[in-house]
């Protein structure tokens, strides 16, 4: 049995249709046209009334072709400031991927406020994940197509990828499941990010998620990447004319399954969807206790064969936090379609 640490569920945030997994794609338009605003462009064509031919258009595509779903958000940032500035409102939204586009993995600034340099990504996942969000950022960096060979590339990349472990490491050992790291090697698409992130959006939990028809720049095997396991990177499959997602990992410092991403997302889906909000001001007894064990298992029996195999609610106890206040922790156990054990997993709400 593996054990999840404490997962604290607080107030609940807002805005979007929670029957999809929402991506928003952070990037720069043609002109100041609706600047810093979120925005469902609903269709393709629509995006581009709204953003010309830019970088975020180009990369809203990308993602709406793979989704062929609304669940593809945009807002218009052309300036580094702009992608500090709206985290003040993205921290209200619960959006399960976040895509920065015009912003690379090693990029950095002087935060005002510590006046000391600041990786962007770090920033993100701190100031979303304070907030007890659990939106997932999904980076990037330099297209491969700007080495001269495969050990130049990889090279970089390994001294950005320990550089940034390095300096974080506080903050990834709170946040670091809400970080994945995706190589950009495609041939003819410089957003891998947007790419991973929409095939995450509409994978169905008792499967991988699908493979793409881009080809890769450089031919990169698990044995180049030997101890860097938070790089999720594409590889082609030229026979099969199709590049699939491979050592798909978060940016959990611990070595165990959590650092799986798709493991992580199923948690994450089970802890969105333990809505218990109705029994807020209710007076603690061994009737609410049923009725509250009554709702966790309709709402378990949902999910169970579609977002896991099968489910078990070990224990609900109350915690005493002040004069006739509490919180409720649940003890669950669940097993993943890709796993044979049991894994648990316990929430405070």
């Amino acid at each position: 049995m593996i054990n999840y640490e404490m997962i604290v569920k607080k107030n609940k945030l807002y805005g979007l249709d929670k029957s999809k997994r929402n991506i928003l794609i952070i990037g720069a338009a043609s002109s100041n046209n609706k600047l810093k605003t979120i925005i469902n462009p609903m269709t393709v064509s629509n995006a581009f009334k709204l953003y010309g031919n830019s970088e975020l258009y180009d990369a809203y595509k990308t993602a709406r072709d793979i989704t062929e779903d609304t669940n593809v958000y945009t807002i218009n940032c052309p300036l580094f400031t702009d992608f500090i500035e709206i985290i003040d409102d993205l921290v209200h939204y619960n959006f399960d991927f976040i895509v920065p586009i015009n912003i690379n993995f090693r990029d950095t600034f002087i935060n005002p406020i510590t006046n000391r340099v600041t990786y962007f990504s770090a920033y993100y996942l701190e100031r979303l994940g304070r907030t007890n969000n659990k939106t997932i950022l999904v980076m990037s960096d330099r297209p491969s197509n700007l080495y001269e060979d495969i050990d130049k590339y990889l090279n970089d990349t390994k001294k950005v990828y320990n550089n940034f472990i390095k300096n974080n490491n506080s903050i990834l050992g709170e946040f670091g499941s809400n970080l994945i790291f995706v190589l950009n090697n495609f041939k003819n698409n410089k957003y891998s990010n947007a790419v991973l992130a929409a095939s995450l959006s509409i994978f169905d939990f008792d499967k991988y998620p699908s493979n793409i028809s881009y080809s890769t720049y450089f031919d990169i095997d698990y044995l180049d990447l030997r101890k860097y396991d938070s790089l999720c990177f594409y590889k082609y499959r030229p026979t099969m004319g199709y590049s699939s997602v491979e050592q798909l990992n978060n940016f959990k410092p611990t070595d165990n399954i959590y650092k799986k991403v798709l493991i992580d997302m199923v948690i994450k889906h089970v802890i969105e969807r333990l809505d218990l909000t109705e029994f807020n001001g209710s007076l603690y007894s061994p009737y609410v206790k049923v009725k509250i064990e009554v709702k966790i298992n309709n709402i378990m029996s949902e999910m169970m064969g579609s977002v896991f195999k099968d489910y078990e609610v070990k224990n609900i106890t109350f915690k005493k936090t002040g004069i006739g206040v509490g919180n409720l922790i649940i003890d669950l156990a669940i097993t993943p379609y890709s796993l044979l054990e049991k894994i648990n997993i316990m929430m405070e709400v």
